[in-house]
């Protein structure tokens, strides 16, 4: 069949948004929709098409199938199995356990009346294993359910959050909880070895999310979970549901039939905007007709491994499917074009895709009948983005202005300020924080602690005498860095930690060695907090600062120091530089860089007004 491709318009699209982009405008274009079909090869992108169109064509006639692994219900399953196969003996990869409690119907589970109970839970819990409610999880990449149970910090912290929501509970109500979440996402999935178990596994997840979720609230999901039962019924059946299988395989059998799955949609196919998919094109005829995902590996969709005849085998004897399948795709895309009276194909031109060979064939055969090789020449599609040309302004408001007034700052805020005045504003005048995450990788923020509060610990006995480095003092420093080291990042690196336990021993040493070398009278503090009032022209001004050290040289002058375990040392320009400097924040973010030393400096030398004081960072 030769397609009449008059009619025909390309249009080059970059991602998913510009090609429904394309299609509002096309369908601006072609005026009715009655007479229009929208042609999705992959139905993943049904969802973004009808989601951003909704209601502005009208009606949705959805004629092809959603897949049904995209639908909540399957992605929490997926997340719980997951959970499953990262487990390593009893315990659960801390990543993928949060992944699978912090889904919304997981962490919307009605296991008490009050659902909120659950959703407070789940972000102590997570609290809890990022270390920041102070548990002793933080930074665990593998927990256990039981640990989780019996951390009473985390029951402490959600009756706190809850009783500023006005919500009565009993610790041992949270708890039950705790372990109805448990009993749901993780624990009848562990010991799995037939077809019979899993089924009977999934069969009392589905029952407890249709009584206790929210599932009725979203059609979609009520016929996902039919569909599932109907897995699980035919699991069930399965004349060899007894046999014994790895877990592994159960999982992988169950991924690949929801990954087959299609949930079907029932409309009316004389009224609204009709949206199909190709092989649902079949004996239709549309005036107007827009195709979008042209790309190789949607337009032709061929499943490429048969499970159970490798392409090899089937093309030996004859039984080539994938050609069979492109054939049939081929004719279905010919037809439709041909029997329209207009064609717009959308595909995306990147790097990433190639738009498809249906398409490339159609040109060819164009450009070969007009002998000319600009025939068929894609638009490129664009959308408007409206972007402020200003740096964006927040004015102050009087509530502002006192709270600036009464906030004691510090060097790192007044650092913060100069890098950038609006991030200053989310931290220090809103009080935001940015969300933390389970790190296998440790971060440059948890060296530094952990070598200051090592610091702090093992130098205190020097502070007020004289310091001396030698035998025993090594041998005490060392004993605390492995106890430290220990609970700290070993229990969450595992065999990557002797690393960098090497390479900060390593650095100690000279850190030592240093020291030694030096002739300090005594030290005066250890990471000690000053509060003080700075007087200016515009106002008095209250600041906090945490010294790490102070230290009496032998001369009888006195040397501030600050720790630096990263690349964040900045020290200032040279004091000319200072004094001819322009006086606004530009200006001075060049050149003073950083004001946690020279603040130091300035309240130290205020202090010891007889003697020479120095700074430095080491």
């Amino acid at each position: 069949m030769r397609p009449c491709s008059s009619g025909v318009r390309l249009h080059a699209a970059f991602d998913t948004h510009s090609q429904v982009c394309a299609v509002r405008e096309i369908l601006k274009e072609r005026g009715n929709p009655e007479s229009t079909v929208v042609v999705l090869p992959d139905a993943a992108n049904m969802m973004p098409l009808v989601s951003e169109l909704g209601g502005e064509f009208g009606d949705f006639n959805i004629s092809l199938g959603y897949p049904l692994k995209r639908s909540a219900l399957c992605c929490l399953l997926e997340l719980v199995v997951k959970a499953q196969k990262t487990r390593k003996g009893d315990k659960y990869y801390a990543k993928d356990y949060i992944a699978a409690i912090s889904q919304p119907l997981a962490k919307n589970l009605g296991i008490l009346p009050e659902r909120r109970l659950t959703r407070v839970l789940v972000h102590k819990i997570e609290e809890a294993l990022i270390a920041k409610e102070g548990s002793a999880l933080g930074g665990t990449i593998f927990v256990g359910l039981d640990e989780i149970e019996a951390e009473d910090k985390i029951i402490t912290a959600a009756l706190g959050t809850l009783g500023n929501m006005d919500i009565k509970v009993s610790p041992e109500e949270l708890k039950d909880v705790v372990k109805g979440l448990h009993r749901v996402l993780f624990r009848p999935w562990e010991d799995i070895g037939s077809l019979r178990a899993f089924s009977g596994a999934l069969g009392e997840f589905l029952d407890i999310l249709v009584r206790k979720s929210a599932l009725e609230k979203y059609p979609l999901n009520l016929k996902v979970a039919k569909r599932l039962y109907a897995i699980r019924d035919e699991f069930q059946r399965a004349s060899f549901g007894d046999e014994e299988f790895d877990t592994g395989e159960i999982f992988r059998l169950f991924s690949n039939t929801i990954g087959h799955q299609m949930l079907a949609f029932s409309g009316s196919p004389l009224k609204g905007l009709q949206v199909l998919g190709l092989l649902e094109t079949r004996c239709l005829n549309f005036e107007n007709v827009v195709i979008m995902d042209a790309n190789d590996g949607c337009l032709p969709r061929l499943r490429r491994h048969h499970p159970l005849m490798p392409h090899e085998v089937t093309a030996s004897i004859g039984l080539d499917m994938l050609e069979k399948e492109e054939a049939i795709q081929r004719y279905l895309f010919d037809r439709l074009i041909a029997c329209a009276k207009n064609v717009d194909i959308v595909y995306e031109a990147n790097t990433g895709k190639d738009r498809s060979r249906f398409v490339e064939r159609l040109v060819w055969e164009r450009q070969k009948r007009e002998k000319d090789l600009d025939v068929l020449k894609p638009v490129n599609v664009g959308f408007a983005v409206e972007t402020k040309q200003d740096a964006r302004r927040i004015e102050k408001t009087d509530e502002m202005v006192e709270f600036l007034k009464g906030h004691r700052y510090s060097a790192s805020s007044v650092n913060t300020y100069l890098q950038c005045p609006l991030r200053f504003y989310y931290d220090y005048v809103l009080r935001l924080e940015e969300k933390e995450e389970i790190s296998e990788d440790v971060e440059g923020r948890e060296i530094g602690t952990f070598i200051h509060e090592l610091l702090e610990k093992t130098f205190a006995r020097f502070v007020g005498e004289k310091m001396v480095i030698d035998d025993e003092f090594r041998g005490y420093f060392f004993g605390e860095f492995e106890k430290k080291f220990g609970y700290t990042f070993r229990k969450k690196m595992r065999a990557d930690s002797f690393l960098l336990e090497k390479v900060m021993r390593y650095r100690l040493e000279q850190f030592l060695k240093s020291e030694e070398e030096r002739y300090v009278r005594e030290i005066l503090y250890l990471e000690k907090e000053f509060k003080e009032d700075l007087i200016l022209p515009g106002g008095e001004y209250k600041f906090r600062y945490i010294v790490d050290r102070v230290d009496v040289l032998e001369d009888g002058s006195v040397l501030v120091l600050d720790y630096k375990t990263g690349l964040d040392a900045k020290m200032p320009k040279k004091t000319e530089k200072l004094l001819d400097m322009e006086f606004i924040r530009e200006s001075v973010k060049d050149n003073v860089r950083s004001f946690q030393l020279p603040m130091y400096y300035y309240f130290e030398k205020k202090k010891h007004e007889d003697a020479e004081v120095n700074a430095g960072l080491y």
